[in-house]
């Protein structure tokens, strides 16, 4: 129980001082000052939104690879790691998030 309190007590003076602290969960996406669609309209699965998302994430990428888009290139567009249920929700909004990034793109150019 001391050990609790001290770690707390070393948590909270770490935070009151301005101590950087690591992150419980860093979230890998675009790098500032890219564009992210909003989701569409639309009642979308917790496993579409996080599709959508990584798919926002994989264009971002290949735009700068400077390759033609293809979603299917990607290992968690081909192998999401989601239950099977979840699997269609999440490609589909790879896909849409993915798709949105190059139309935007190829309108700029």
């Amino acid at each position: 129980m001391k050990t609790l309190k001290l770690f707390m007590a070393l948590l909270i003076g770490a935070g009151l001082t301005g101590i950087p602290m690591p992150a419980a969960h860093a979230q890998q996406g675009p790098p500032p000052g890219y564009w992210e669609p909003g989701p569409p309209p639309g009642n979308w699965s917790n496993a579409w939104h996080n599709g959508f998302h990584d798919g926002i994430v994989a264009a971002h990428h290949d735009i700068d690879a400077g390759r033609p888009p293809d979603p299917r290139r990607h290992d968690d567009f081909r192998h999401p790691d989601r239950p099977a249920d979840q699997r269609h929700d999440f490609r589909e909004g790879f896909r849409r998030g993915y798709q949105m990034v190059y139309d935007h793109d190829w309108h700029r150019h």
